[in-house]
Protein backbone atom coordinates (compact mmCIF):
# COMPACT_ATOMS: atom_id res chain seq x y z
CA UNK A 1 0.00 0.00 0.00
CA UNK A 2 1.12 3.51 -0.95
CA UNK A 3 2.08 6.27 1.84
CA UNK A 4 -0.38 8.21 0.99
CA UNK A 5 -2.71 5.82 1.15
CA UNK A 6 -1.86 4.48 4.55
CA UNK A 7 -1.96 8.42 5.79
CA UNK A 8 -5.46 8.57 4.56
CA UNK A 9 -6.32 5.28 6.23
CA UNK A 10 -4.71 6.66 9.60
CA UNK A 11 -6.50 9.88 9.29
CA UNK A 12 -9.71 8.11 8.92
CA UNK A 13 -9.29 5.80 11.73
CA UNK A 14 -8.38 8.66 14.18
CA UNK A 15 -11.57 10.35 13.17
CA UNK A 16 -13.53 7.33 13.75
CA UNK A 17 -11.82 6.85 17.14
CA UNK A 18 -12.69 9.86 17.78
CA UNK A 19 -16.49 9.55 16.88
CA UNK A 20 -16.63 6.54 18.92
CA UNK A 21 -15.33 8.22 22.36
CA UNK A 22 -18.03 10.95 21.73
CA UNK A 23 -20.81 8.33 20.75
CA UNK A 24 -20.19 5.84 23.31
CA UNK A 25 -19.59 8.03 26.22
CA UNK A 26 -22.15 10.72 24.99
CA UNK A 27 -25.18 8.08 24.37
CA UNK A 28 -25.11 6.43 28.36
CA UNK A 29 -25.01 9.99 29.79
CA UNK A 30 -28.09 11.31 27.82
CA UNK A 31 -29.70 7.81 29.08
CA UNK A 32 -28.68 8.73 32.54
CA UNK A 33 -30.32 12.47 32.91
CA UNK A 34 -33.22 11.02 30.78
CA UNK A 35 -33.76 8.05 33.70
CA UNK A 36 -33.21 11.32 36.42
CA UNK A 37 -35.45 13.40 35.01
CA UNK A 38 -38.43 10.94 34.56
CA UNK A 39 -38.02 9.72 37.97
CA UNK A 40 -39.31 6.15 37.62
CA UNK A 41 -39.06 3.20 39.19
CA UNK A 42 -35.56 1.53 39.57
CA UNK A 43 -34.02 4.64 38.89
CA UNK A 44 -31.35 3.41 40.62
CA UNK A 45 -30.63 0.37 39.06
CA UNK A 46 -30.65 1.38 35.70
CA UNK A 47 -28.27 4.46 36.71
CA UNK A 48 -26.03 1.89 37.91
CA UNK A 49 -25.97 -0.56 34.92
CA UNK A 50 -25.51 2.54 33.04
CA UNK A 51 -22.57 3.74 34.40
CA UNK A 52 -21.10 0.27 34.29
CA UNK A 53 -21.65 0.28 30.76
CA UNK A 54 -20.37 3.65 30.29
CA UNK A 55 -17.00 2.61 32.43
CA UNK A 56 -15.91 -0.20 30.31
CA UNK A 57 -16.53 1.79 27.38
CA UNK A 58 -14.49 4.02 28.64
CA UNK A 59 -12.05 1.81 29.46
CA UNK A 60 -11.86 -0.20 26.10
CA UNK A 61 -11.41 2.71 24.36
CA UNK A 62 -8.45 4.15 26.54
CA UNK A 63 -7.05 0.50 26.15
CA UNK A 64 -7.09 1.39 22.42
CA UNK A 65 -5.72 4.44 22.61
CA UNK A 66 -2.38 2.69 24.69
CA UNK A 67 -2.36 0.39 21.94
CA UNK A 68 -2.45 2.50 19.52
CA UNK A 69 0.25 5.32 20.47
CA UNK A 70 2.73 2.16 21.84
CA UNK A 71 2.39 -0.20 19.10
CA UNK A 72 1.45 2.18 16.82
CA UNK A 73 -1.51 -0.52 15.62
CA UNK A 74 -4.53 1.16 13.41
CA UNK A 75 -5.44 -1.00 11.00
CA UNK A 76 -9.08 -0.53 10.06
CA UNK A 77 -10.10 -4.32 11.47
CA UNK A 78 -8.77 -3.21 14.60
CA UNK A 79 -11.23 0.17 14.30
CA UNK A 80 -13.57 -2.25 13.53
CA UNK A 81 -13.36 -4.88 16.15
CA UNK A 82 -13.40 -1.88 18.22
CA UNK A 83 -16.68 -0.50 17.52
CA UNK A 84 -18.51 -3.89 17.66
CA UNK A 85 -17.13 -4.27 21.19
CA UNK A 86 -18.17 -0.93 22.44
CA UNK A 87 -21.61 -2.12 20.72
CA UNK A 88 -21.51 -5.46 22.30
CA UNK A 89 -20.80 -3.67 26.23
CA UNK A 90 -23.64 -1.57 25.44
CA UNK A 91 -26.16 -3.75 24.54
CA UNK A 92 -25.25 -6.22 27.67
CA UNK A 93 -26.14 -3.45 30.36
CA UNK A 94 -29.68 -2.17 27.83
CA UNK A 95 -31.48 -5.29 26.48
CA UNK A 96 -33.54 -3.21 23.87
CA UNK A 97 -34.37 -3.89 20.29
CA UNK A 98 -33.89 0.03 19.59
CA UNK A 99 -30.62 -0.35 20.92
CA UNK A 100 -29.33 -3.24 19.21
CA UNK A 101 -30.72 -1.88 15.97
CA UNK A 102 -28.71 1.61 16.64
CA UNK A 103 -25.51 0.91 17.98
CA UNK A 104 -24.97 -2.56 15.94
CA UNK A 105 -25.51 -0.99 12.89
CA UNK A 106 -23.51 2.13 13.59
CA UNK A 107 -20.21 0.40 13.08
CA UNK A 108 -21.49 -1.33 9.74
CA UNK A 109 -22.48 2.47 8.49
CA UNK A 110 -19.08 3.58 9.09
CA UNK A 111 -16.89 0.91 7.48
CA UNK A 112 -18.33 2.23 4.24
CA UNK A 113 -15.95 5.20 4.66
CA UNK A 114 -13.08 2.96 3.88
CA UNK A 115 -14.65 1.65 0.46
CA UNK A 116 -13.67 -1.56 0.66
CA UNK A 117 -16.17 -3.92 0.68
CA UNK A 118 -14.50 -6.98 3.02
CA UNK A 119 -14.67 -4.36 6.01
CA UNK A 120 -18.17 -3.97 5.32
CA UNK A 121 -18.60 -7.98 5.33
CA UNK A 122 -16.43 -8.47 7.98
CA UNK A 123 -18.08 -6.10 10.43
CA UNK A 124 -21.23 -7.65 9.71
CA UNK A 125 -20.20 -10.89 10.36
CA UNK A 126 -18.72 -9.52 13.56
CA UNK A 127 -21.96 -7.57 14.20
CA UNK A 128 -23.88 -10.69 14.39
CA UNK A 129 -21.93 -12.95 16.27
CA UNK A 130 -21.97 -10.65 19.24
CA UNK A 131 -25.72 -10.48 18.99
CA UNK A 132 -25.99 -13.95 19.24
CA UNK A 133 -23.53 -14.38 21.65
CA UNK A 134 -24.81 -12.20 24.05
CA UNK A 135 -28.05 -14.16 23.61
CA UNK A 136 -26.38 -17.44 24.17
CA UNK A 137 -24.21 -16.51 26.89
CA UNK A 138 -26.16 -14.38 29.25
CA UNK A 139 -30.01 -15.01 30.53
CA UNK A 140 -31.45 -11.71 31.87
CA UNK A 141 -30.94 -10.78 27.87
CA UNK A 142 -32.84 -13.96 26.55
CA UNK A 143 -35.47 -12.60 29.27
CA UNK A 144 -36.06 -9.18 27.44
CA UNK A 145 -34.92 -10.37 23.89
CA UNK A 146 -36.67 -12.95 21.51
CA UNK A 147 -35.22 -15.05 19.25
CA UNK A 148 -37.76 -14.58 16.69
CA UNK A 149 -36.60 -10.52 17.02
CA UNK A 150 -32.93 -11.35 16.26
CA UNK A 151 -33.85 -13.48 13.50
CA UNK A 152 -35.61 -10.16 12.17
CA UNK A 153 -32.69 -8.14 13.07
CA UNK A 154 -30.13 -10.21 11.35
CA UNK A 155 -32.07 -10.22 7.92
CA UNK A 156 -32.25 -6.21 8.69
CA UNK A 157 -28.30 -6.45 9.12
CA UNK A 158 -27.88 -8.55 5.98
CA UNK A 159 -29.82 -6.45 3.68
CA UNK A 160 -28.47 -3.13 4.87
CA UNK A 161 -24.52 -4.87 4.32
CA UNK A 162 -25.77 -6.30 1.25
CA UNK A 163 -26.65 -2.35 -0.31
CA UNK A 164 -23.70 -0.50 1.44
CA UNK A 165 -21.65 -3.34 -0.45
CA UNK A 166 -23.17 -2.48 -3.77
CA UNK A 167 -22.56 1.07 -3.14
CA UNK A 168 -19.19 0.86 -2.08
CA UNK A 169 -18.91 -1.35 -5.70
CA UNK A 170 -20.53 1.64 -7.54
CA UNK A 171 -18.96 4.22 -5.99
CA UNK A 172 -15.12 2.49 -6.40
CA UNK A 173 -16.41 1.91 -10.66
CA UNK A 174 -17.20 5.70 -11.00
CA UNK A 175 -14.03 6.72 -9.25
CA UNK A 176 -12.08 4.64 -11.20
CA UNK A 177 -14.11 5.61 -14.45
CA UNK A 178 -13.11 9.55 -13.42
CA UNK A 179 -9.57 8.28 -12.73
CA UNK A 180 -9.53 6.80 -15.94
CA UNK A 181 -11.18 10.14 -18.10
CA UNK A 182 -9.02 12.81 -16.25
CA UNK A 183 -5.88 10.34 -17.36
CA UNK A 184 -6.89 10.18 -21.10
CA UNK A 185 -7.80 13.80 -20.74
CA UNK A 186 -3.77 14.62 -19.38
CA UNK A 187 -2.45 12.84 -22.30
CA UNK A 188 -4.47 14.86 -25.07
CA UNK A 189 -3.15 17.93 -23.27
CA UNK A 190 -1.30 19.65 -25.78
CA UNK A 191 1.99 22.06 -24.94
CA UNK A 192 1.30 25.05 -27.22
CA UNK A 193 -1.72 26.75 -28.00
CA UNK A 194 -1.65 28.70 -31.62
CA UNK A 195 -5.01 30.63 -32.12
CA UNK A 196 -5.06 32.72 -35.24
CA UNK A 197 -8.32 34.86 -35.77
CA UNK A 198 -7.95 35.99 -32.13
CA UNK A 199 -10.39 39.28 -33.23
CA UNK A 200 -13.39 35.71 -33.61
CA UNK A 201 -12.72 35.94 -29.65
CA UNK A 202 -14.60 38.86 -28.48
CA UNK A 203 -18.29 38.29 -26.54
CA UNK A 204 -20.34 38.51 -29.62
CA UNK A 205 -19.01 34.95 -30.68
CA UNK A 206 -19.24 32.70 -27.91
CA UNK A 207 -18.98 29.51 -29.67
CA UNK A 208 -15.22 29.77 -30.89
CA UNK A 209 -14.61 31.42 -27.05
CA UNK A 210 -15.60 28.88 -25.53
CA UNK A 211 -13.77 26.08 -27.43
CA UNK A 212 -10.53 27.85 -27.07
CA UNK A 213 -11.15 27.48 -23.35
CA UNK A 214 -11.93 24.28 -23.33
CA UNK A 215 -8.35 23.64 -24.54
CA UNK A 216 -6.02 22.60 -22.29
CA UNK A 217 -2.19 23.43 -22.48
CA UNK A 218 0.99 25.04 -20.78
CA UNK A 219 1.46 28.50 -23.47
CA UNK A 220 -1.02 30.00 -25.73
CA UNK A 221 0.02 32.50 -28.16
CA UNK A 222 -2.77 34.80 -30.28
CA UNK A 223 -2.83 35.81 -33.53
CA UNK A 224 -5.55 39.09 -34.67
CA UNK A 225 -5.44 38.22 -37.97
CA UNK A 226 -6.69 41.75 -38.73
CA UNK A 227 -5.71 44.79 -37.70
CA UNK A 228 -7.21 45.87 -34.13
CA UNK A 229 -9.63 48.24 -33.93
CA UNK A 230 -10.40 50.71 -31.41
CA UNK A 231 -13.25 49.11 -29.49
CA UNK A 232 -13.85 48.09 -25.90
CA UNK A 233 -14.67 44.38 -26.61
CA UNK A 234 -11.73 43.89 -27.64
Amino acid sequence: MKTKDLTNIRKLNRHILNVYWALWSLAPLAQMIYVLLSRAQGTGDKLSTLSLALLLNITVLLAAELIIYVWKVSHPYFIMGLGVLTAFILVRFQAEMSTIYFVFLFPLLVSVFYFRKRYTLVTAVGCLIAVYLLYASFTDFREYILLSSLYGFSIVLIGIASLLILLVERVKYLMLSLSSALEAKRELMVRNIVMDKMVKTDPLTGLYTTAIRRLEGGHRIAMTGTPIENRLTE
